[in-house]
């Protein structure tokens, strides 16, 4: 799955992955933004979620 999703990202900026809890999507996400220089903005994170409602622009 990994080298798929990075050949993706050459095509498109953006990537969404949607799947059950706990099959490793995070994971997944936190290995692709190491190998590609990115940062990965995680929303399950109140405290992120919460900045981002507040001020979308900030992205």
């Amino acid at each position: 799955m990994f080298d798929l999703a990075l050949a993706r990202l050459e095509e498109e900026p953006v990537l969404l992955l949607q799947g059950a809890r706990t099959v490793g999507k995070s994971q997944l996400l936190a290995e692709l933004a190491v190998a590609t220089g990115a940062e990965m903005i995680d929303l399950d994170e109140l405290a992120t979620r919460s900045a981002v409602a507040a001020d979308q622009r900030s992205l």
